[in-house]
């Protein structure tokens, strides 16, 4: 696909391509999102771009981010453990399936941070 632009001189063009949204973004050839492109026009300038992946069409690992529902109950206390703040991390939709059962996943403070990128 070829499309043309007119731009005055010197203007700086930054941009990305998506495929109407950003869900469906243009993404470089490993899965990562690529910055923006940046052009300074100072004549006829050809550009050509190359887009390797479309993020609808790619999967793509979520790195250091929550997904789900998380659930604060700060100052929990129990018969034979101090008084402490619990995170609960719940999957997406949780709350709408009733039946569904999940596996658990229990950690300390120190080694949770770890598994879960917290530096």
């Amino acid at each position: 696909m070829v499309k043309k632009f007119s731009l005055s001189k010197s203007k700086k063009l930054e941009f990305k391509f998506t495929r109407g949204s950003w869900e469906n973004e243009a993404l470089n050839y490993n899965g990562t999102v690529p910055e923006n492109h940046i052009v300074e026009v100072l004549s006829d300038t050809t550009i050509t771009v190359r887009v390797e992946l479309w993020a609808d069409q790619a999967e793509r690992k979520i790195e250091d981010q929550i997904t789900g529902i998380v659930k604060y109950h700060r100052n929990f206390h129990g018969k034979g453990i101090k008084t402490r703040d619990i995170i609960v991390w719940l999957p997406p939709n949780y709350d709408l399936e009733n039946d569904a059962r999940y596996p658990v996943l229990c950690t300390v403070k120190k080694v949770g941070l770890k598994i879960f990128g917290v530096r």
